[in-house]
């Protein structure tokens, strides 16, 4: 059975405005879809910095990883782990022919912050250091 809703039209409407009609629809950057209010999986929202829309396969929406990126190339997700503090090489076990992303603790890395180079990824001078309860997520391209 479907999911009905409160509000039972039986006509339609025209929306005057540039703004989504439901704000949950756009955010700017992905530490954004945290305060995105009322959340739900199978939610689909655009993400203005990465340029994609995504759908929301589990709770909470906090966490980028329950998100999956809707059509084009297959990303995949990885978390990393800082095992030192200080640390700026990550040798990845796994095939990743580019970077899509990176975040730390929720917040997108610019892509001069960080290089690949036979799988593995390097932090550049970024103005902070990194430290074992730092939050690492990589998505990318196999």
């Amino acid at each position: 059975m479907a999911i009905t809703g409160d509000i039972k039209l039986a006509n339609n409407f025209q929306l005057n405005s540039a703004i989504p009609l439901d704000c949950k629809t756009l955010v700017p950057a992905v530490a954004d879809l945290a305060n995105i209010p009322a959340p739900y999986v199978g939610l689909t929202t655009y993400i203005i910095s990465l340029g994609y829309v995504a759908v929301l396969k589990q709770l909470p929406a906090s966490d980028f990883e329950n998100w999956e990126r809707v059509g084009g190339q297959s990303t995949q997700k990885q978390r990393l782990t800082v095992n030192t503090a200080g640390q700026t090489i990550f040798n990845l076990g796994f095939g990743v022919s580019s970077v899509y992303s990176l975040h730390v603790n929720g917040l997108q890395m610019a892509d001069d912050d960080y290089t690949l180079s036979a799988n593995v990824l390097t932090f550049l001078e970024t103005g902070f250091t990194l430290d074992p309860t730092d939050h690492l997520l990589l998505t990318y391209y196999e």
